[in-house]
């Protein structure tokens, strides 16, 4: 009996899936019931990688060289992207001579000659089984894994364009005009004069120089890689031979332009090149460049795949820290797309279809995505990447021939749509996604350079907040002005990693133009933001108005992609834009990093950031979803009795519902909070771990559910999953993303509850909870104070404990200032009232601001009352006090206990806003509505008790947070307050703590 040699590939595929080994599409699980035909590839899923299986039958004389046909066929399919790597088998003849079904028992023992193939070749044949593929592919991941091809390549471009930076960086003329084509600082009809840029920063000056050199180098390399295919692109050899080879390649590249029209590569550096001086020293700065553009093509071609130039480009931008850009990472830009495109519906697809169908061209042409500050392009070639993959796979598992080329000229030409205010960044963005096809001409790209500042106080992307649709005068250097109209579609997806800059603490709203320019622009935007539809506050900064901005353009059943500082999840000043996602969204995915090398999403930055995927939901599955928050208050808790403060209702402001429009919600809507430990370092770990959140995920119980996430053998994190009906009607949605160890998560939400929740024995003792607001005030802000008064070491009436420091490590403290009150208003501010401030000071002392890495006490109490500069003030209402026959001093000593003991350090922590990992802050807001131990509820022997112990520890020293695992004094604290309150041993939560990676900065290992 003889088969199709593919049944063979078909029948290792479905044993590798039942080995869950690999993910195999359901038409290849299921390929023996059907009609047999041709398959066009058999393509599975490795770890999120594409896996060609290809095989062939071997003669027994002369095997592995019959291998050859089949190994380049299988490295062609990798090098044209249908594949990420390749499993190439050699089956025995006699294998045709057995059934479906003995095949599948018999492939298993036979000996078979395996090998991998990779972007880097083919590894040596092996003589094994199909026993030995799943430790090959492992190897083979590894290595992957621990190569980074574009690294080397990085240095080599990093080398000559600083040489080309070091020889332009005097010649101010020079830099003027680069500076003028490229956008830098702004675009104007003149080039700024010579004295202006003279007076610029050495390293702004350094930055013109060097993206320009980069531009150049990828215009080089772009002619090398053309030159390969279209015989009317010369190769760079032709071009050396010349005398002045700033004359060639402008004379070239206009050519190419304007007969190929190959705009989007060679027009920026044309204009470039031209404006460069034709003496010697530029000629041989042009050959250097000519040099290592032959070198990346010749020896790291394979680099060019992975967003080379955006990868240096971000390192050079030295604008970043003037306009609050910080360009997302290749790991998290492919992780966040992967999320996002996961389960999307096509724009055409009815409600009835139950498999969007993804190989449909034309349906994959109707998508429309969009980032808004696309900087280099990261975000949307990661967005092309995940658009391919699906298509790629859904194309293979219909058995249909993957056109990647049409592909690639429909998601440049139609789907993918991008905006920023530098040109340079544009023309990156232009031609990093046009290298991932250099053999196509494309007609147009939907990118745009968008004016900031200027005359008509514009700005950039923001402008399309109140409009679909933008025009303006851009200068070209060949054409005078040019009249551009820049439009937003109605968007399926927008990906974004917006600009961080805020209006407080000097962080200024457009930092890079002068007093003369900002103003205007903020009185322009703040005029906007009013409007009611608006759901942004500018103190959050201009990422709140981006994502506004993207809400006014996203389609029901669209969806937000959002790279943000952590501080969107907790932050006071972000509240606004977490009630435009609870009253308009359902949030899907929250990702953050516990990797203390790396809290972050994006380069040049150490800020901890948060990744952000929310669907956006019309009337009717609002309703539903507020519906459902209430039966999960049933099911699992009832709604505690300390948290009195109403909740916000669910409703939608603006997301309409459509006649026919499907439903997006569905039985058990839940959140997935995604907790790293080891943050991706390259695209092959962050499609590793796209595939264990979209894979094998365990069915939702409607409460709190742990996954443990690893990447090949290796752990990476945990993630916990939580019905968003209940996450949504939080203020602060901190609580998932507070640790990196689940355990502590469900520990934190059940104490939210009032529960005392341990590992592997659930809810063992309730806790009395109530409100800090309910129990006292807090004091006045230090910007309050700073305004009212000075501070010396002069003795007055008025004590402060002014500043914090690691010796603070005790929970009795003294004065150590002490305040005048000032009698003039200072400039700008309110009239000082010293005498109102004083009224709220207090003994009692919560931390504002820490590092939970060198401090020891989140709460100190002194002696008598004072005011802080770092410490909010807390003291206790007179009412209660009177009414409850309470002591105040035994209130401040139980309270001071309880913020330092493992549970109320649990808590707070479960509440934090951090800004760079161990850094974190408690804001006044979040801090009223804490949950505390309600002293009211103990009886006066316990409330003395707490006193007593209190009195006992008040001055001995406290070991640093990581060390409270060893810390005598904090054990002390921890069994006082189980004894006192009836609760067991709770000593397991205080270890996991010290072991937390925001605490120690130590990272967690699988």
């Amino acid at each position: 009996m003889s088969y199709l040699q593919d049944m063979f590939d078909v029948v290792a595929a479905q044993l590798l899936h039942e080995w869950e080994v690999v993910q195999a599409p359901e038409r290849l699980v299921q390929f023996e019931q059907q009609p047999v035909r041709r398959l066009s590839e058999v393509l599975v899923t490795y770890q999120g990688l594409r896996l060609l299986i290809n095989g062939q039958v071997i003669s027994a004389h002369q095997p592995i060289t019959e291998f050859d046909q089949t190994v380049n066929q299988t490295q062609a399919r990798i090098e044209s992207g249908v594949a990420h790597l390749g499993l190439v088998i050699g089956y025995s003849p006699h294998l045709r001579e057995f059934s479906v079904n003995r095949l599948r028992h018999r492939l298993p023992k036979q000996q078979l000659w395996l090998s991998i193939v990779t972007e880097a070749g083919a590894s040596m044949f092996v003589e094994g089984t199909l026993d030995d593929v799943p430790a090959m592919l492992s190897e083979a991941f590894a290595k992957l894994n621990q190569e980074d091809v574009v690294a080397s390549a990085v240095t080599l471009l990093d080398e000559g364009i600083e040489q080309f930076a070091k020889t332009m960086l005097n010649q101010a003329a020079v830099v003027a005009g680069l500076s003028h084509i490229l956008g830098i600082p702004e675009q104007t009809a003149e080039p700024l004069p010579v004295q202006s840029i003279a007076k610029l920063p050495v390293e702004q000056r350094g930055a013109i120089c060097r993206i320009a050199g980069l531009t150049i180098i990828n215009a080089l390399i772009s002619q090398a890689l053309l030159s390969q295919s279209d015989p009317r692109v010369k190769p760079l050899a032709d071009m050396t031979s010349r005398i002045s080879l700033k004359t060639a390649f402008v004379n070239h590249w206009v050519y190419i332009v304007d007969q190929i029209n190959y705009h989007s590569l060679f027009h920026l550096a044309t204009k470039l090149v031209d404006s460069l001086y034709d003496i010697p020293v530029v000629t041989d700065c042009l050959a250097a460049l000519v040099e290592v553009a032959q070198r990346i093509v010749s020896d790291h071609s394979l680099a060019l795949r992975h967003d080379l130039m955006g990868r240096v480009y971000h390192r050079l931008l030295a604008e970043a820290k003037y306009l609050g850009i910080f360009y997302t990472t290749i790991p998290a830009a492919s992780l966040l797309a992967k999320l996002a495109l996961h389960d999307m519906i096509l724009p055409l697809d009815s409600p009835e279809t139950s498999v969007p169908e993804w190989h449909d061209m034309e349906r994959i042409g109707q998508l429309r995505v969009a980032d808004l500050s696309c900087g280099t392009g990261t975000l949307l070639m990661a967005t092309a990447d995940a658009l391919a993959d699906k298509y790629i796979n859904a194309a293979t598992a219909d058995g249909q021939q993957p056109d990647t080329a049409a592909l690639h000229q429909t998601m440049l030409e139609q789907v993918l749509h991008g905006y920023d205010v530098l040109p340079s960044a544009v023309h990156l963005t232009a031609s990093t996604l046009a290298l991932r096809a250099p053999r196509i001409d494309f007609k147009h790209f939907n990118l745009f350079s968008l004016p900031l500042g200027g005359d008509e106080h514009r700005l950039g992307s923001l402008e399309f907040l109140p409009d679909d649709s933008i025009t303006f005068q851009q200068y070209q250097h060949d054409h005078g002005d040019e009249t551009i109209t820049a439009t937003m579609p109605k968007l399926d997806l927008c990906i974004i990693n917006p600009p961080f800059t805020r209006s407080v603490g000097g962080n200024l709203l457009f930092g890079s133009l002068t007093d003369q320019e900002r103003r205007p622009m903020q009185k322009k935007l703040g005029k906007m933001v009013r409007k009611p539809e608006v759901l942004a506050s500018t103190i959050a900064g201009l990422g709140a108005i981006f994502v506004a901005t993207a809400d006014q353009h996203l389609k029901v059943g669209g969806r937000l992609a959002l790279v943000l500082p952590k501080a969107f999840i907790s932050g006071v000043a972000w509240e606004a834009t977490r009630k435009l996602l609870r009253h308009r969204y359902r949030v899907d995915h929250l990702i953050t990093s516990h990797d203390p090398a790396r809290w972050n999403f994006s380069e040049s930055t150490e800020l901890s950031e948060v990744l952000v995927v929310a669907t956006k939901l019309n009337e009717n599955d609002l309703k539903t979803i507020a519906a459902s928050k209430q039966s999960f208050r049933v099911k699992n808790q009832p709604t505690p009795e300390w948290e009195t403060k109403k909740q916000p209702q669910i409703r939608a402001t603006s997301a309409p519902s459509l006649e026919g429009e499907p439903s997006l919600v569905q039985d058990n809507q839940s959140v997935v909070a995604v907790n790293l430990w080891h943050n991706p370092a390259n695209n092959f770990e962050a499609l590793a771990l796209a595939t264990s959140l979209t894979h094998n995920m365990p069915v939702p119980t409607g409460g709190v559910d742990r996954i443990p996430l690893r990447v090949g053998h290796k752990r990476v994190g945990e993630a916990v999953r939580m019905p968003w009906s209940h996450l949504q009607g939080k203020s602060s949605w901190m609580l998932p993303c507070a640790f990196a160890q689940a355990d502590l998560i469900q520990a934190a939400y059940h104490l939210e509850q009032g529960g005392l929740w341990m590992p592997n024995q659930g809810v063992v003792a309730h806790i009395p909870l109530r409100r800090l607001g309910d129990l006292g005030q807090l004091g006045p802000d230090r910007r309050d104070i700073h305004d009212a008064c000075t501070h010396s070491e002069a003795r007055t009436d008025y004590p402060a404990f002014w500043g914090q420091s690691a010796k603070v490590n005790s929970l009795e403290q003294t004065a150590n200032k002490y305040l005048t009150p000032l009698t003039e208003r200072k400039p700008g501010r309110p009239w000082p009232n010293f005498e109102r401030l004083w009224s709220r000071s207090g003994r009692l002392l919560l931390l504002e601001r820490l590092r939970l890495n060198t401090q020891s006490v989140v709460a100190v109490r002194c002696p008598q009352p004072v005011l802080s500069n770092m410490w909010w003030e807390f003291s206790c209402h007179a009412d209660l006090i009177s009414k409850k026959n309470l002591i105040a001093d035994e209130v401040e000593k139980t309270l001071a206990l309880w913020f330092n003991s493992s549970l109320g350090l649990l808590s707070l922590l479960a509440h934090r806003q951090e800004t760079q990992g161990a850094w974190v802050a408690f804001k006044k807001p979040t801090l009223t509505n804490l949950p505390v131990l309600d002293v009211t509820n103990l009886t006066a022997d316990q409330r003395s008790w707490f006193a007593f112990t209190y009195d006992e520890i008040a001055h001995l020293p406290l070991f640093p947070f990581p060390e409270m695992h060893l810390d005598p004094i904090r054990s002390e604290i921890d069994h006082q307050v189980a004894a006192l309150l009836g609760l067991p041993d709770f000593d397991h939560l205080r270890d996991l703590l010290a072991h937390e990676p925001v605490v120690g900065l130590q990272r967690l290992s699988g």
